[in-house]
């Protein structure tokens, strides 16, 4: 009955505020020529033999030969420190785009904070999309929260070491604020789900009855919990002290300034480090609770609960993030956080428990 009422919670919360438009404008359109109208005015580019860009049809065409090449347009917006939030839209197409090395050598779209000095502040890249393959228009858009210290943006559009063609058009940058409405909603709907969440766990806040696979999975819930519900402001600033640390220890996983993961050629092969330390993270967090939930369990109920109520967490946690200042839900990583489940239920359980746990819980009506 709580998994339910959770559940319907969730569903709910997602529903308003997928649906409802929380911010108005506060200010003017920041772009210039962002529709192209004008050629590539206002824009700066790239040039070369195996790389161009050009615009037809009102669209900007970003064309690349080379894969060693990274072939851009961008923009640079001033005088933003009287704004914190920004929404950025736009039409994408790709055709014919094919990836390079790396996860991010593809077709993107983002938005670079710096600061006084020119730098990128607190080291934040802010992807809208990244495609490859051959796709139709789209369109994208996404309300980014800027650092406190940003004095510009700079808007890029680029094949990043990729060969192909990247379609770009109807590009806007502007200044937006939340709306009261969308505040009163927000703050509604987290006393609401701290009045339910208190209610779900009240079985389980009896301390004295706990072991230490309860403490342990507790003070796991608690990090990724807070790594998933933190404002993405204070997430980019942890962001750059990990860089830091990485640095100063030498370690030989590091962190690029756009928030690419480097790891040593030699572990190349292994698919998962191919995320992002963001994505990277998500499956980690959900493979060691599962782990620690899931070890030498071996009652198909208890087992069919436990995946349930993981399950759900993964959910609940990304429709809480339309709760946090800045956080963008997205089902990716909804699907990264359940094949982190999927694979800490395979090492902590037999193949024959998981079943007849599966078996069990189908038959249920």
């Amino acid at each position: 009955m709580r998994y339910v009422v959770v559940a319907v919670l969730a569903g709910a919360t997602a529903l308003f505020f997928s649906t409802y438009d929380p911010y108005a404008p506060d200010g003017p359109e920041l772009l210039v020529n962002g529709d192209f109208r004008a050629g590539l005015l206002g824009w700066e580019f790239s040039t070369g033999v195996e790389g161009r860009a050009s615009v037809a049809h009102d669209a900007l065409v970003l064309t690349s030969h080379d894969p060693r090449r990274i072939v851009y347009l961008r923009q640079r917006v001033g005088d933003l420190l009287h704004h914190r939030l920004l929404r950025l839209s736009g039409w994408l197409r790709a055709s014919g785009v094919r990836r390079g090395v790396h996860y991010w050598n593809t077709a993107r779209l983002l938005l670079v904070p710096t600061d006084s000095a020119g730098k990128p502040a607190h080291g934040a890249y802010h992807v809208l999309s990244s495609l490859q393959g051959t796709s139709d228009w789209r369109h994208v858009q996404e309300v980014i929260l800027i650092p406190p210290d940003t004095v510009s943006v700079e808007l890029i559009a680029e094949l990043h070491r990729a060969v192909g063609s990247f379609w770009v058009r109807d590009l806007r940058l502007q200044p937006v604020k939340e709306t009261p409405g969308f505040s009163r909603a927000r703050k509604v709907a987290t006393l609401v789900w701290v009045i339910v969440g208190l209610w779900v766990m009240a079985p389980y806040l009896d301390i004295r009855r706990w072991s230490a696979r309860h403490w342990t999975l507790a003070l796991s819930v608690l990090v990724v919990g807070f790594a998933i519900l933190i404002p993405e402001g204070i997430k980019a600033v942890i962001g750059t002290h990990l860089r830091v640390l990485t640095d100063m220890w030498s370690i030989p996983v590091s962190i690029t300034p756009s928030g690419d993961l480097m790891v040593p050629y030699s572990l190349r092969f292994l698919p998962w480090l191919s995320l992002s330390p963001e994505k990277l993270g998500h499956l980690i967090g959900f493979f060691g609770m599962t782990m620690i939930a899931m070890w030498r369990q071996r009652r198909p109920s208890v087992v069919g609960a436990t995946l349930a109520a993981l399950l759900l967490l993964a959910a609940v946690s990304e429709t809480l993030q339309f709760l946090s200042a800045g956080r963008d839900p997205r089902l990716w990583d909804v699907a990264i956080d359940t094949a982190g489940i999927a694979l800490g239920s395979l090492l902590a359980l037999s193949p024959a428990v998981l079943v007849r746990s599966l078996q069990r819980h189908m038959r249920t009506p």
